[in-house]
């Protein structure tokens, strides 16, 4: 299972989101939880948060509208939110 850390977190025009707990999720380390299926919460399990230190949760997105895939990256637009992940190497 591979990791992956969250780059970034945007509305849909773009801007960082910096609402909310947002800024405390951008640069932590996650595990995909879900399938990629759009109309469906995506969830994140935590596995560090945005300063490097364990942690245990997980991140429920609103519902998705659309996954785009591609080797490293991941692009995962929700209802409210767009979220960029980049995919770590095993260790």
């Amino acid at each position: 299972m591979y990791k992956w850390r969250i780059n970034d977190i945007t509305n849909h025009d773009g801007e960082t989101r910096i609402d909310n707990k947002y800024p405390q999720r951008i640069g932590s380390i996650v595990n995909i939880a879900t399938p990629e299926k759009n109309d469906f919460t995506f969830l994140m399990e935590y596995i560090e948060d945005n300063e490097g230190n364990e942690k245990n949760g997980f991140l429920f997105t609103s519902k998705v509208k659309k996954v785009s895939n591609e080797k490293e990256k991941m692009v995962v637009k929700t209802e409210n939110s767009i979220y960029y992940l980049q995919k770590l190497d095993e260790k």
